[in-house]
């Protein structure tokens, strides 16, 4: 692309009748490159920062996953303890010894 766009400005250089000085062809064709690199420099960083975020991204939901199932399980387990201790207080006030007293 950037060669391209030089080659027409040589060509519109040569087709001219000395419009365009060789000095000023050449500073464009330096600001054409320092251009094209930054744009190419831009273009990696973009593609890293979408990498990295593709990871983040899968360690947050694998991580959100794994609370999700920790607290379920933990809900489950203090309704099983609470149910257990309505229970057996339940028993000791009928009067139906379950601790033995």
């Amino acid at each position: 692309n950037e060669k391209k766009l030089v080659d027409r400005l040589e060509k519109a250089t040569k087709a001219g009748a000395g419009s365009v000085k060789e000095a000023d062809l050449l500073k464009t064709k330096n600001a054409i490159s320092r251009m094209n690199r930054l744009l190419n420099e831009i273009r990696e960083k973009q593609t890293n920062e979408r990498r990295r975020l593709t990871i983040h991204k899968a360690i947050n939901e694998h991580s959100h996953s794994r609370m999700v199932v920790g607290s379920l399980f933990e809900t489950v387990f203090y309704i099983v303890v609470s149910g257990f201790q309505v229970y057996t207080i339940r028993k000791w006030f009928s009067n139906n010894s379950l601790l033995g007293y």
